[in-house]
């Protein structure tokens, strides 16, 4: 009786027409055999104690546990690798924020020498921009270079063209 519940079912395949008749037909589609894995070939890990007989319990016991042992090691690697990838991320976000703060400086600085032009628009002598440049004293994190911050000195036009040189290199 065991014999006849094992029977295997062949399964054949339809022939199709070539002509389109079977596109509008929506009768059921042939079984097809299952596609095989692509570690199909592959061994599997046999994990069995190395030299202590065990009763079938035990074993089964046994690989449970084991089972649960790399189960919490791989937890744990992909607890790391996440915090890992958030602590690189915070540290990204610091960068641009200091980034953010530096342009805001920069545009405070453009807002305010914009105005002061449009003060002294109506006087005959235009003010001459001097750069000057300064390292934020902000930490700098391995690997960055810190980014300078830039502020303009206003002051009006001298005839020796005195303010074309720098401030640090003018004699007082």
């Amino acid at each position: 009786m065991a014999a006849a519940a094992r029977k295997t079912v062949v399964l054949k395949k339809r022939k199709v027409p070539d002509d389109d008749q079977h596109l509008q037909s929506s009768g059921p589609e042939p079984l097809e055999a299952k596609k095989k894995s692509p570690l199909f070939n592959r061994p599997q890990n046999f994990y069995a104690p190395p030299t202590v007989p065990m009763s079938k319990e035990e074993l089964s016991q046994w690989r449970k546990e084991q089972r649960r042992e790399r189960n919490r090691e791989s937890a744990a690697a992909s607890r790391n690798k996440t915090r890992s990838r958030i602590e690189e991320l915070e540290g990204e976000v610091e960068s641009w924020k200091i980034k953010y703060q530096d342009m805001e400086a920069k545009v405070r600085c453009m807002e305010r020498h914009i105005e002061l032009l449009t003060k002294l628009g109506g006087s005959h002598q235009a003010p001459a921009l001097q750069p000057i440049t300064t390292v934020d004293n902000a930490p700098v994190e391995e690997g960055e270079a810190a980014t300078p911050l830039v502020a303009f000195v206003v002051s009006p036009i001298e005839e020796s063209k005195e303010h074309l040189t720098p401030i640090n290199s003018r004699q007082a």
